[in-house]
């Protein structure tokens, strides 16, 4: 069965939460509850077991444990991290976190990189740079240097100030999580694609079928204070459906410059009734009194690691981040 692989931002948010608060009962039973703690110098290999992550939301450990640490490189010692969320790596299974509190992580100051060692072989190192202390962060990738014998360096993204860099290793069926802070001292010149996807229609073992709307955009230059949106599902037929997807209002902000809309699965299924194989989507999304239009098609353009949504082609070009 097909199912969506990427959660909307309000699914994201109730799903965190409900994973914490799972995670904190486990780890309450299994885990000792402590804080990262300082490892050997970094010629030196730390044990892969029992080495605590930040707080508080950490994987279990236990005898046979055999998770690997992220070993952050400060300037006068290193720290060792335990992965708060985690697939295989030794765990034997998945386990689900949260990166910790501000002030809580270890914490690098300026510095051309941010350096760390992890030893597993690995098919990918990413990092993903969050701004701490604002209401409404920014998240930025961040590029990574491979320096050999497991040695990596992040660079610096984005204004300077403080990030919290979230470091992802991945192996295929395999990734583990990781966290720490740095405050940089340089301002670094970015421009970020905007990432903008739809799901209307899924399959779901062989039938037409859907699991909900779900409008998602990421990396606008600024934040919105009107956001409207009108989807249009049109068969090969030439027959189509209107759906008028809404935003949720949010006590926080998950992200600066995204935007979310969502509709019912029922407004999902008047669109699969249309019948067919191939489905134009078209958007037209306004963005405080500024309209842009998009255009996607279903399944042809389908997005592997995020079935059943698709990415969207806009006209005008959907105004993206950046930082001269």
């Amino acid at each position: 069965m097909t199912r969506r692989r990427r959660w909307s931002i309000g699914t994201a948010l109730v799903s965190l939460c409900g994973a914490v608060i799972l995670v904190s009962m486990f780890l309450g039973r299994t885990a000792d509850g402590g804080m990262a703690r300082d490892v050997p110098a970094a010629s030196q290999t730390p044990s892969p077991t029992a080495v605590p992550t930040a707080w508080p939301m950490k994987v279990p450990s236990g005898p046979d444990d055999h998770v690997p640490a992220l070993v952050v490189h400060l300037p006068d010692h290193d720290v060792a991290l335990r992965p708060w969320t985690i697939c295989g790596f030794g765990f034997g299974g998945c386990a689900d976190g949260a990166p910790g509190l501000a002030g809580t992580l270890p914490r690098l100051d300026g510095g051309a990189t941010a350096d760390f060692r992890f030893l597993p072989e690995v098919d990918s190192i990413t990092a993903t740079a969050v701004q701490v202390d604002r209401d409404c962060p920014r998240w930025l990738s961040a590029s990574v240097d491979d320096l050999g014998s497991g040695e990596y360096g992040v660079h610096p993204v984005g204004p300077a100030g403080l990030w919290r860099i979230d470091v992802t290793a991945a192996r295929k069926g395999e990734d583990a999580h990781y966290s720490f802070e740095w405050r940089t001292d340089t301002t670094t010149a970015v421009t970020t694609p905007v990432d903008s996807t739809l799901a209307v229609l899924a399959d779901h073992d062989g039938q037409l079928d859907s699991y909900g709307v779900e409008l998602g955009v990421n990396g606008l230059a600024f934040d919105l204070a009107e956001v409207s949106a009108r989807v249009t599902v049109t068969a090969e037929d030439g027959r189509s459906v209107g759906i008028r997807p809404t935003t949720k209002q949010r006590d926080t902000c998950y992200q600066a410059g995204s935007v979310s809309l969502t509709a019912s699965e029922a407004d999902g299924r008047r669109a699969a009734a249309l019948g067919g194989r191939s489905f134009r989507y078209d958007v037209d999304l306004t963005l405080d009194g500024r309209t842009f239009h998009g255009v996607g098609q279903w399944p042809e353009g389908e997005l592997s690691d995020d079935e059943p949504s698709v990415s969207l082609r806009w006209t005008p070009a959907l105004p993206a981040y950046s930082v001269p």
